[in-house]
């Protein structure tokens, strides 16, 4: 069983790696045409409202997806109770956000926000209809599904946004993206997805899922509140031209951070789950994913922080220059969050979703500290913030790992120190590379370049087994095809 579900796993990241960078970089490419043919104001208005849906989407998801895959005996009962709760708290939320949409646009000073919010919100309720069939596709590990769904929906809605902003459409051309896209998602994930729910809604079953969901729910909650209070100062004491700008600047790294990240954490989590009895395994195997994600995430990062401005003037154009120094410090404000997600995920994993929860509290205080510093400065100073709050964070949420497994935040750190270095040279090399061109293009060209191979060199030079097993595993797979 246990062996079944290791080759299930295996097979599941090379499908959800397909999914998040697949469906990333082609996302990626599309929302690059359609940033260009938007302004900065435009895409501040949309980042207003992120928050709004995002914290229906807590409530609604409520933890239940983790729940469900952590549970080892989940019945009919179990998905027709989870269902049946998220399509009634999905339209509540849509309900109370329909009537707020009026308060929302005068806090805001923005009249237009009212019909822009009800037609956005829909997604609230189309996302309500799809959190069973996702932890069901995720409990069987078949990515493959949950890849071609996203990748159809991904493509087909970000031509829809393309041919919209072309034609003048502003704003709209974003909510109808993202209205389609989840419409898309949801048609397809109920054709392929093979389950029908039940009629019936069970008091003990929604206890129970419900007590371990509902600490997930505090820590979305906590994550949301803070990105709302985020994008509603800035664009309060700014203006939405500048919220575009943050918005802008944390998009790259963002996603980024989640594809890397997800691939790892999301794949892995029924595995995780699985050996939530044997520690030494559970470690074992978390000491490697460690490494995996730190492979990936480091080079990542740092190298989108060296040639952040080339990025956006070659890809943007100069209308977005001021979101090159905030891609910067962004870039480098994700480089321990997918570490600390994987400590994070030890917690869901063995079922504690209580300290889960009490970490993200005990992580608030650093979070406020600077934000009441860095708001009064100005944009640069805010991203800085979160840079240093993200690196102090990370020292807290591998505390657990410290306590029960003797292998806290600096033993990680030692554990991926050849990493560390590799990126470091990486970095120092890539910026001597952008000295040595002038012409903008070769510049972000060479220094892509010089980065990928000096990391890889300097890994192989340091002996760093991880890559080693890597290139393995890539030869195999070759030379069995």
């Amino acid at each position: 069983m246990q062996e079944n579900i290791i080759q299930k796993t295996k097979f599941g990241i090379l499908w959800n790696a397909f999914e998040k960078f697949g469906v990333q970089a082609i996302g990626f490419v599309l929302n690059i045409i359609l940033v260009r043919l938007l302004s900065p104001n435009d895409i501040g208005i949309l980042a207003l409202l992120v928050a709004f849906s995002s914290l229906a989407n807590i409530f609604i998801e409520g933890g239940f997806v983790r729940a469900l895959i952590q549970k080892k005996d989940c019945t009919e009962q179990d998905f027709s109770t989870t269902f049946i709760f998220n399509v009634a708290i999905g339209l509540f939320f849509y309900i109370v956000l329909f009537f707020a949409a009026p308060l929302i646009s005068e806090f805001y000073k923005l009249p237009e926000l009212t019909t822009i919010q009800r037609v956005l919100f829909i997604s609230v309720i189309l996302n309500a209809f799809c959190v069973v069939q996702i932890a069901r596709f995720q409990m069987v590990v078949n990515f493959k599904a949950l890849a071609l769904i996203n990748l159809v929906a991904v493509i087909i809605s970000g031509i829809l946004g393309i041919i919209l902003a072309y034609n003048g459409f502003g704003v709209w051309s974003l909510i109808w993206q993202e209205l389609t896209k989840n419409f898309l998602i949801f048609v397809l994930y109920w054709y392929f997805g093979g389950w029908i729910p039940k009629t019936w809604f069970s008091k003990n079953s929604f206890h129970r899922l419900f007590s371990y969901g509902s600490k997930l729910v505090g820590v979305g909650l906590i994550a949301v509140v803070v990105n709302a209070i985020y994008n509603t100062t800035i664009g309060k004491i700014y203006n939405t031209k500048d919220l575009g700008y943050y918005a802008q600047g944390e998009a790259l790294p963002r996603g980024a951070f989640g594809a890397l990240s997800s691939v790892v954490i999301t794949t892995t989590f029924p595995l995780m789950s699985s050996l939530q009895d044997n520690k030494e395994e559970l470690m074992k195997i978390f000491k490697r994913l460690v490494k995996i994600i730190s492979l990936m995430t480091f080079p990542v990062m740092v190298g989108l922080a060296v040639v952040s401005k080339e990025f956006i003037l070659i890809l943007l154009t100069q209308k977005w220059l001021m979101a090159a120094e905030l891609l910067f410090w962004f870039s480098l404000s994700y480089l321990f969050t997918p570490i600390s997600g994987l400590n994070l995920n030890i917690l869901n994993a063995i079922g504690r979703s209580d300290l889960f929860l009490k970490i993200e509290f005990a992580k608030l205080p650093i979070i406020f500290l600077t934000m009441a510093i860095t708001f009064p400065i100005g944009l640069k100073a805010i991203v800085i913030g979160k840079f240093a709050a993200s690196f102090l964070c990370f020292f807290i949420n591998s505390y657990i790992c410290s306590k029960n497994y003797k292998f806290g935040g600096v033993k990680q750190l030692w554990h991926i120190r050849k990493i560390i270095i590799s990126t470091i040279i990486m970095a120092c090399l890539m910026s001597v590379a952008k000295i040595c061109v002038d012409d903008i293009m070769l510049r972000l060209i060479c220094a892509v370049v010089v980065g990928f191979f000096s990391y890889i060199l300097v890994l192989k030079i340091l002996k760093e087994e991880e890559l080693e097993f890597v290139i393995i595993k890539f030869k195999n797979k070759f030379q069995r095809k």
